[in-house]
């Protein structure tokens, strides 16, 4: 067998003479260099030419390409299997190699490393080469100080207190990643500041001088003033303009109308209503008439207006005032969306079981229509409403009234309102109550947020589980709540009333079976879990792929249900020095009310290799 398998994987016999295989790249970092994994790892991504890959972790896949690539061979077979299982083989090129090198020599010196080196040491055996990079960092230079420079006295002083918060720091690696980060960073500072028409291209080449200090440099970062222009200028919002249905305004020939509500102009054709009232649309808008112009309220308004979810388009124009040349006017252009959505899933499932007790073989057919209103009291305002029907049937079985196995039944209804709404103060009296000297018990930026972004969601949902023989549930639920998605990557889930009602019934064949498990069995008793003021809160956090490819996934969730009510119950009794517990009336049946609280945590690892190959771990624990 191994003589077959080494037989299998030897290439050589399909090559020419002056053909030479690549077989690996291998970094050697030869010295002192901070985090040689990853360095070398990014090091190995430079390299013009990467060896083949192998199928099933052994058998090198371009054996099998030019096993296939045979002078006549025209099997559409052979041609698919090397389409599908080989690759063209990669043939060592010095040049290329050579190449390889110079952009890794690059890439130190423009992190920092300013004498580098990188050399070429290539050994070639029986048609096949491998290929180490050797590579002599030398030291690595830090800074020493930052200058900031600007012919405008304004920008000069913006930039000097940024200085705390720079990216380059005393200290650091002279690393030019840093530096373009942190033109970037200071791009949207100045864009905040009233400078809309700042660029990243406005900063001048980093000038470093390594002649102070050994290993050590100053760096001076330069801005550098606009075309024919001395300085940069700061703008101020002139006239906001919004256009609730532009396509209809395009279309009604001139003929539109107009309202102002608190500065800002709303535009509609004469002959249609608005389908979405103004001050809905105001309440996601943060662009004002008067204010310095801020690319972050810019870009605000245009992801608030874009997650309302009625719109298919949202465009916003700015242009310069034809009569004052510091002041921006901006159109809102807003193209409705489709405000009724129908659909339907239809799904078919097969089930074969074994075991005691129950159908064996089981056919299941599945509806799930879905209806959605996306501006439902005009205020964008979305309802939609899931309904599941179920079935599940017995082909082979004889007794025509033992057809239907089961029968599973779900309704969803939830409302999403657009605006954070407190109506008991809970969160603004939360905020409002001091924890040491300017603080407060809920954080500041995270109630803003709150107010800015966050979406309430009010559901209400019913299902119904009927098991032939077996057992039969009804299961209800309401919950107010809201959402927070407060960034791009960063999700918060919040949950306050909520109540669960759980109504089982169950029969004579499956009582056998619970009557032998005590956990099962209180799990099919009446349950009511109630929350009065919190039920759950959530968060999840997805990060941005490394330049090493890996990225991360972090959640953490809290349940509780019933702690309110035990509370208020004690208090009862110690007032009424009493000794009774409250239940849940249901059908003349008393339920206790269930308490429990629950934590989880969820944590992911990815990590891509390749356009093919990537790594996904999961670890999940919680506690109940």
């Amino acid at each position: 067998m191994l003589a077959v398998l080494v037989g299998a994987c030897n290439t050589s016999k399909y090559l020419a003479e002056d053909e030479v295989l690549l077989r690996d790249n291998t970094i050697k970092i030869r010295g002192e260099a901070r985090n040689k994994s990853l360095l070398a790892y990014e090091l190995s991504t430079l390299a013009k030419q990467k060896a083949n890959s192998k199928l099933l972790g052994f058998i090198p896949r371009e054996r099998i390409y030019l096993r296939h690539r045979e002078r006549g061979d025209s099997s559409r077979i052979r041609r698919a299997w090397r389409r599908a299982f080989g690759e063209p083989p990669v043939f060592y090129d010095d040049s290329l190699a050579q190449a390889g090198a110079e952009a890794m020599q690059y890439y130190l010196r423009y992190r920092g490393y300013f004498t580098a080196a990188v050399y070429v040491d290539d050994v070639i055996r029986d048609q096949k080469a491998r290929v180490n990079y050797n590579v002599l960092p030398g030291p690595l230079f830090t800074i020493d100080s930052v200058f900031y420079e600007s012919n405008s006295p304004d920008i000069d002083a913006l930039l000097r207190r940024e200085r705390q918060n720079s990216l380059l720091q005393p200290g650091e690696p002279i690393d030019l990643t840093s530096y373009e980060l942190e033109k970037s960073r200071l791009t949207n500072v100045l864009r905040n500041a009233g400078y809309a028409f700042f660029f990243e291209t406005y900063f001048d080449d980093l000038e470093i001088d390594t002649n102070q200090a050994p290993k050590q440099g100053n760096l001076y970062v330069e801005v550098l003033p606009p075309p024919r222009q001395d300085r940069h200028q700061v703008y101020r919002i002139g006239a906001v303009s919004i256009y609730p249905d532009f396509e209809a305004i395009q279309n009604s020939g001139g003929r539109i109308r107009d309202t102002l509500i608190e500065d800002v102009r709303f535009w509609y054709a004469l002959d249609s209503e608005p389908s979405v009232r103004a001050r809905a649309l105001l309440r996601n808008i943060s662009l004002r008439p008067g204010a310095v112009f801020s690319q972050a309220e810019f870009d605000r308004t245009n992801l608030q207006l874009s997650n309302l979810g009625i719109f298919r388009f949202v465009r916003i124009r700015q242009e310069i005032d034809s009569t004052n040349a510091n002041i921006l006017n901006f159109a809102i252009q807003l193209t409705p969306n489709n405000r009724i959505e129908v659909g339907a899933d239809v799904g078919f499932s097969f089930t074969n079981r074994s075991g005691a007790g129950g159908a064996q073989n089981l056919l299941g057919l599945n509806l799930s229509p879905t209806f959605r209103n996306r501006n439902t009291f005009g205020g964008a305002e979305q309802f939609i409403f899931d309904l599941n029907a179920g079935i599940e049937i017995n082909p082979f079985q004889s007794d025509r009234n033992r057809l239907i196995n089961s029968l599973d039944v779900r309704t969803d209804a939830q409302l999403n309102i657009p605006q954070f709404s407190d109506p008991f103060r809970f969160y603004r009296g939360l905020y409002r109550l001091p924890l040491g000297k300017d603080r407060h018990l809920l954080n500041e930026t995270f109630y803003e947020a709150l107010l800015q972004k966050a979406t309430s969601r009010i559901g209400l949902s019913y299902e119904y589980l009927r098991v032939l023989d077996f057992y039969q549930l009804n299961l209800l639920n309401g919950r107010f709540g809201y959402e927070l998605n407060r960034s791009q990557t960063s999700r918060y889930q919040i949950t306050h009333p909520a109540i669960d009602l759980l109504l089982p019934r169950t029969f004579s064949q499956f009582d056998i079976l619970i009557a032998e498990n005590p956990f099962l069995e209180r799990s099919f008793g009446r349950q009511a879990f109630v929350s009065l003021l919190f039920r759950d809160f959530s968060y999840s956090r997805t990060g941005r792929p490394n330049r090493r490819g890996e990225s991360t996934y972090i959640g953490w969730r809290i349940e509780t249900a019933g702690g309110e009510i035990w509370a208020a119950n004690k208090i009862a009794n110690w007032i009424g020095d009493k000794d009774q517990r409250w239940v849940w009336m249901a059908a003349d049946t008393a339920t206790n009310f269930s308490q429990y609280l629950q934590l989880e945590v969820d944590f992911r690892y990815y990590r891509r290799y390749s356009a093919n190959q990537n790594l996904a771990t999961r670890f999940n624990a919680a506690v109940a």
